[in-house]
């Protein structure tokens, strides 16, 4: 059976804030530290294509609205990672909920691994909304 893995970080941001940060593409490619790639132009916001060293990844993210972001990483034209993203508010701060599930192909020690830099990638992003 596939596998499921969640997150929950506490973040000292509002919500609507984290909300923004997470779906402004150059922001993503800050607090994803992905340096050496060339950003492709697309019309649509919500989807943001780029080369690396390993070939072309394309990422779709749910319609704008103030909560949800899920999304899937494309590589090689299949899905390699999907993940289902919620900010909470709470308080004067929020809390970022992240679930990524496993995909046919992916073993079980990639999962692993995959989920490891995904919490890594959290704590670099609450760091930079936190400063």
């Amino acid at each position: 059976m596939l596998r499921a893995h969640t997150l929950t970080l506490l973040i000292e941001r509002p919500a609507r804030e984290v909300y923004r940060f997470l779906t402004t593409v150059e922001a993503l490619i800050d607090w994803l530290q992905l340096t050496d790639v060339a950003l492709r132009p697309e019309e649509d916001a919500r989807l943001v294509q780029f080369d690396t060293a390993q070939g072309p990844v394309r990422i779709d993210l749910t319609a704008e609205n103030r909560q949800v972001i899920d999304y899937s990483h494309w590589q090689g034209g299949r899905p390699v990672r999907m993940g289902y993203v919620r900010v909470i508010e709470h308080g004067e701060g929020c809390v970022l909920v992240h679930t990524g599930l496993q995909q046919p192909g992916v073993s079980a020690e990639e999962f692993v691994s995959e989920q490891n830099w995904v919490e890594t990638d959290l704590l670099v992003l609450k760091s930079l909304l936190e400063r």
